[in-house]
């Protein structure tokens, strides 16, 4: 609970950084989505819209996370996964209804004074077919072979110890590589949107973020495997679970430390391009403020039917996005929103597949719920009372919120048993079956359990 608590308040303050930061992460020349004149962001009209878009913000915030984060001391722990699952979406929601409502009243201003005249023709494009090469040349090749060698170590480690490792989680490691892997394609080959300055200035500007992007997408998988490592040693008691711990925050804040980078680099490059193309006269220099609105809905996503590119350079913040227009950006935009959608879901199910109700009859126990069960007496061959649960390593298909424990795991000791835990800390009962089943169960009143345990060694023969 406490450290669900510490990451919720990471995650607002983070969000306040960016809500508050937002448009000194925006392209040069694009206030709050929306395409202006060079040097325009200094009127005053445009400063009062900044100033009722970050008080607008600062409140919403504010009541949002009084509200999330305060419920998290109050709520049980079985509905806290939901909460921080509303407070991450339900804030990413409300900035973009500000920024929405600031982008629609800067693009009035906009229209109403007719600032198109004072923009480059549509015609007018800037393209470098040396850039691609320049990224990848940019980013050592060391760095992207790091992350797969730790992978086949994680391999190699996983099948010198076949019964204790898990290789689920080696599959997933491999997945979300993968995934790091498609995301640093993006960022070598999305197209770059030489627009908004001068055109050396932005050259130099891309180059510079798309490389520090590169970097840290590898840098954050070397953390990823590290933390995968640490958890299959434990799983083969190679190391404690305190050591692994250790591992575990070190990766998490260095992850977390990569993320502040993001940020504070991408205000950096940003006010560095502005401040380059403030001398837009300057002779020999080739200026190009192309008005682009029309391909970007509500001023951030990128929709372009006549742009073949899936990736492209993110108007407001750092790296590279999809083309909405095009066929891959809607299965990857339908992916992610199936992702979502599953981890709503999930959370929003978990109180109720950490409830299983135990019953005695007069012939068998019962367990209802999403893992239920029945054992007969008569199927039982060994019944005893436990002051704890083994350790548990691994959670194999179950439902964990707090102490509760229900589903499949694999214990010290034991590769596969069946928890019906209101509580993992105190008395348990376990039943171990004929057939060679491992069932753990106890209430979180321990004189109910040792009832039940009376009553079961009592019927069992």
């Amino acid at each position: 609970m406490v450290v669900l608590i510490i990451i919720s308040m990471f995650i607002a303050l983070m969000y306040l950084a960016i809500g508050l930061g937002i448009q000194a992460m925006s392209s040069n020349a694009v206030f709050f989505g929306v395409r202006i004149p060079l040097g325009y962001e200094k009127r005053e009209d445009l400063k009062k819209e900044k100033k009722k878009y970050s008080k607008l913000w600062f409140i919403l915030w504010l009541i949002s996370s009084i509200i999330l984060i305060g419920s998290q001391f109050i709520l049980p722990e079985e509905y806290l996964p939901i909460n921080f699952m509303i407070l991450t979406f339900g804030q990413l929601i409300l900035m973009q209804l500000c920024f929405y409502r600031t982008f629609k009243r800067v693009k009035e201003i906009k229209k109403k004074e007719n600032w198109k005249e004072l923009l480059t023709p549509k015609n007018v494009v800037y393209t470098d077919l040396k850039f691609r090469s320049q990224v990848d040349k940019g980013i050592s090749k060391k760095l992207i072979i790091i992350p797969w060698i730790m992978f086949v170590i994680n391999v190699l480690i996983s099948f010198i110890n076949v019964k204790e490792a898990d290789f689920l989680l080696v599959g997933v490691h491999f997945v979300l590589l993968l995934m790091m892997q498609f995301s640093f394609k993006s960022v070598i080959e999305g197209k770059v949107n030489f627009n908004g300055g001068e055109v050396e200035t932005l050259k130099k500007s891309a180059l510079n973020t798309r490389v520090f992007s590169g970097k840290l997408l590898w840098i954050s998988a070397i953390f990823l495997s590290i933390l995968f490592i640490a958890i299959n040693l434990v799983l083969m008691s190679v190391i404690s679970e305190n050591m692994c711990g250790f591992i575990i925050i070190g990766a998490i804040l260095g992850d977390i430390l990569i993320s502040v980078s993001v940020i504070i680099m991408t205000m950096f490059i940003r006010k560095r391009e502005k401040e380059l193309s403030e001398n837009v006269n300057e002779e020999g220099k080739v200026i190009i403020n192309r008005d682009d609105d029309e391909n970007y809905l509500m001023g951030m996503i990128y929709y372009n039917p006549n742009d073949s590119a899936l990736f492209v350079d993110k108007r407001v913040g750092i790296g590279t996005t999809v083309n909405m227009a095009h066929v891959g950006g809607k299965i990857i935009m339908g992916i992610t929103a199936l992702i979502i959608g599953a981890c709503f879901a999930v959370c929003f199910y978990a109180p109720k597949s950490a409830n299983a109700e135990v019953s005695k009859t007069e012939t068998s126990i019962k367990m209802s719920g999403l893992y239920s069960d029945e054992i007969d007496f008569s199927n039982i061959e060994k019944v005893e009372l436990m002051d704890k649960v083994p350790r548990i390593k691994l959670k194999k298909n179950g439902a964990s919120i707090g102490k509760k424990h229900v589903g499949y795991y694999r214990l010290e000791g034991i590769s596969s048993a069946k928890l019906y835990l209101d509580d993992g800390t105190k008395k348990c009962i376990h039943i171990t079956t004929k057939d060679g089943k491992e069932i753990f169960i106890n209430y979180e009143d321990e004189s109910k359990t040792e009832n039940l345990y009376d009553e079961v060694k009592s019927s069992v023969k």
